[in-house]
């Protein structure tokens, strides 16, 4: 749920008053040792803080980035006044929590205010204004879902029989289907990679047989002034080397200039990470030089004695 409010800040930074726009979410206090997320700063909801405790919220990077300015300094927001909880109570903020993707991986992390659930009081405008929306409960287990979901169930029917329909996912269910189109883009990307890469050594094999073919009387000259196979062999391979070389150069630079592009698309992976452009690179000269040596071999085992009476 969205949720505006305004907000008077305590520090020098933001004695001004201003508007406000995040996400609002009311959690139990176990929700960091379920979900696992990691504070930056501060602590999380615990079982001190109660219906009748000083009102707390917790905010995200995210939070801190749009409305402070700054997140290098996730502390300096702690302690902020920042939203009434009842009429005279308003909630202090008591940590920063890291950004996570909560729609799916496409979607960039937005300002998030999570309330301690159990400080929602009845009467409140808070608990007015959540009243009547679905409740998500999670679960951690070492359990296998197949074995817990149905005592699961069995535990909310006596609890209420009105959440015997309750939807169960597991959280690997809950990433793939915020995946959507995604995944098939990436499976398709695969397989056109594979196919190109595929072709270039389609294409290199190609290329050196046709040169060899064009040298043939030069290579069985060679051969018959004395050159040793070994050493035409590696002649060809050293010129298809220079090939590879020169073209893996291009191709890294454009794949750089192609994956700023791509920054939207990723999470929790850089788009021009050094170890994976090295590796593509390095399978690229693999396959090219596995291409080359079927040319560079039969270039080596030309037989100069035909070679003097065809001319």
């Amino acid at each position: 749920m969205t949720f505006t409010f305004g907000v008077s800040g305590n520090s020098a930074a933001d004695v001004r008053r201003r508007d406000m726009r995040a996400q609002f979410r009311a959690v139990g206090p176990e929700m960091q040792q379920v979900f696992g997320f990691r504070m930056l700063k501060g602590r999380f909801f615990n079982e001190t803080d109660t219906a009748t405790s000083q009102g707390v919220v917790v905010v995200n990077r995210a939070f801190v980035r749009a409305y402070f300015g700054d997140d290098r300094d996730p502390a300096a927001i702690l302690g902020e006044s920042l939203l009434p909880l009842s009429k005279g109570r308003r909630a202090v903020v008591i940590g920063v929590f890291d950004d996570t993707r909560q729609v799916s991986v496409a979607e960039q992390s937005q300002p998030e205010i999570e309330v301690c659930l159990p400080q929602i009081t009845p009467g409140s405008s808070f608990y007015r204004s959540i009243e009547g929306i679905a409740m998500d409960l999670a679960v951690r287990t070492e359990r296998s879902p197949a074995s817990i979901v149905p005592e699961l169930r069995t535990l909310m029917t006596n609890a209420s029989p009105e959440l015997a329909a309750s939807d169960f996912k597991t959280m690997d269910e809950v990433v793939e289907d915020s995946y959507g189109s995604q995944q098939l883009a990436a499976r398709l990307l695969l397989i056109f990679g594979g196919s190109a890469l595929l072709l270039c050594i389609a294409g290199i094999y190609g290329l050196l047989a046709y040169l060899v073919a064009q040298r043939t009387r030069e290579l069985g000259l060679r051969i018959a002034l004395g050159a040793q196979r070994g050493d035409v062999m590696w002649l060809v391979l050293r010129q298809a080397g220079w090939m590879l070389v020169v073209g893996s150069s291009i191709g890294l630079a454009l794949a750089y200039l192609g994956s700023l592009g791509l920054k939207m698309f990723l999470y929790g992976v850089k788009p021009d990470d050094p170890w994976t452009m090295g590796a593509v690179t390095l399978l690229l000269l693999t396959g090219g030089l596995a291409a080359s040596y079927i040319p560079a071999r039969r270039a080596a085992m030309i037989d100069p004695m035909q070679v003097l009476r065809t001319d």
